[in-house]
């Protein structure tokens, strides 16, 4: 190219890129269209003609009627001032894009979009969100049919306070996992859970410390009757500092209360309506069922299998025949008479330790942690049937991630994953319906126990909280009946 133009003899001008042209198909300079005003007649009349006369009628109307409409529709037909600072500071949000207003017959346009005066806002918002799309199927429809100058944070605000959409939010992602304390004696942390197999209940006591866990079959769930298998298993092995179960009434009683004073252990609940925080027992009562399962296709005895589980060794860690009794008990597989000396296994808290942070360190590469919720605060409290619940925030609960929150007349805990934030407005009367019941009952000897509650004085009525956490309250129908025995007998 530089060979080529040594025969010429060029005066080199430097333009700056504004001032250079787009080239049509010939020439440098294209000419100017004589068609342009036609067209864009004739297709804004195309755009007007698909609303029907009435809603034609009724934009033109609020558009006549609006201040901001009408001095911008004098500026559009005017024309606009060469510099922003000259422009009107309730114009300033449309001088970027001024080439594409235009006005015809009272309406105003951004390209093929009508400009919706304020009047008239909220009505097409509504009609943007029929249907109830997501956020970005909403601004993708807005995009392709109306403009005002604030339409995107609008619409931002009208889906995060529509009810329906928010009651059928997925379910929020699951928090980082927070482990339980490592036990560094056996049989001092326990966990229990009620299960059925076979149409009969069953219950499954499981020691932190070994893995051993036991299985009772029960003739039935009151507090009696599980208060009497505890009683076995702990003149048997001792009674653990801690014993952590769900909230079914049986566990919440007053009976269960004061078999847990009179025997000099801690009591800890789960948070309700979330198992995982009980997942010692509810690892016990998978395997519990397996067990059961596989028994009775095999027709074999669940005591022999129990006892040749309680020898198995586990992965990393000793049997949990050795690491709660510290010696192989006699079994069906021959062995040495030095393998049944006891010997106390040291190993088993390290060993602990590395198996559950190995755990979380998979868990949580899929989790993440959730905003902290304050007094006051609004949210969604998630049922069976989505977050369709409002309810405001009252403060923090015993339970790890657990939150107390007020719906309607009723307080209930919930972990902090079935609460969804919301900038929607609690309304107490629109929390109708009460989800499944589930129970927050004090601890008898945690730290917690102190700020449950205030004791009761003489004549004041109790407050009985059911499976879901709700405080229900006698009617004051009855003040004058002695109705303390029923309530527990009830609460079974």
């Amino acid at each position: 190219m530089m060979l080529r133009l040594q025969r010429y003899n060029l005066d080199v001008i430097y333009k700056r890129g504004r001032e250079l042209y787009v080239a049509d198909a010939l020439s440098r300079a294209h000419l100017p269209s004589t068609h342009q005003a036609e067209d864009m007649e004739e297709y804004e009349v195309m755009v007007v003609d698909v609303l029907s006369s009435h809603r034609v009628e009724e934009l033109k109307r609020e558009t006549l009627a609006d201040p901001l409409c009408r001095r911008l529709a004098e500026v559009v037909s005017a024309g606009w001032p060469d510099a922003f600072r000259e422009v009107p500071r309730d114009l300033r949000p449309f001088y970027a894009m001024r080439e594409e207003l235009t006005s015809d017959s009272g309406l105003l346009l951004r390209g093929r979009r009508f400009i919706i005066p304020h009047s008239l806002q909220h009505y097409y918002m509504q009609q943007l969100h029929q249907g109830h799309p997501g956020l970005e199927a909403t601004k993708r429809r807005a995009r392709e049919t109306m403009f005002w100058p604030t339409i995107y944070t609008d619409i931002e605000r009208e889906v995060s306070r529509c009810a329906p959409c928010n009651a059928l939010k997925p379910h929020q992602p699951k928090e980082p996992l927070q482990l339980h304390d490592i036990p560094d004696l056996p049989w001092s942390l326990t966990a229990a859970d009620v299960f059925e197999w076979e149409g009969k209940e069953h219950l499954v006591l499981v020691d932190s410390y070994s893995g051993w866990f036991e299985i009772d079959r029960l003739s039935g769930t009151t507090s009696a009757t599980l208060v009497a298998k505890f009683k076995r298993h702990f003149a048997t092995h001792g009674v653990p500092q801690q014993l952590m179960t769900d909230n079914a009434a049986y566990f919440t009683s007053r009976e269960f209360r004061e078999f847990a004073r009179k025997w000099d252990f801690c009591h800890v609940t789960s948070s309700p309506l979330y198992p995982q925080s009980n997942g010692l027992a509810e690892r016990a009562v998978r395997s519990a069922k397996h067990l059961l399962e596989k028994c009775a296709r095999d027709r074999t005895d669940i005591d022999a299998a129990l006892l040749s589980l309680r020898n198995m060794p586990r992965d990393g860690l000793p049997s949990p025949a050795q690491c709660l009794l510290s010696r192989r008990t006699r079994a069906f597989i021959p062995m040495t008479k030095a393998m049944y000396s006891p010997e106390v296994e040291t190993r088993v808290q390290m060993a602990l330790t590395q198996v559950r942070q190995s755990g979380k360190a998979y868990y949580d590469k899929s989790a993440r942690p959730l905003a902290p919720l304050r007094a006051g605060q609004t949210v969604r409290m998630q049922t069976k049937r989505g977050h369709d619940r409002l309810a405001t925030v009252l403060g923090t609960a015993p339970q790890p991630n657990s939150y107390q929150v007020q719906a309607g007349d009723a307080t209930y805990v919930r972990n902090r994953r079935h609460l969804l934030q919301t900038p929607e407005t609690y309304v107490p009367d629109s929390t109708a319906g009460d989800p499944p019941a589930v129970a927050v009952i004090a601890h008898p000897r945690s730290p917690q126990q102190d700020s449950v509650g205030p004791e009761l004085s003489q004549g004041q009525r109790p407050v009985i909280f059911t499976r879901s956490g709700r405080a229900s309250r006698p009617s004051s129908l009855y003040e004058d009946f002695v109705t303390d025995q029923l309530c527990d007998v009830l609460a079974y």
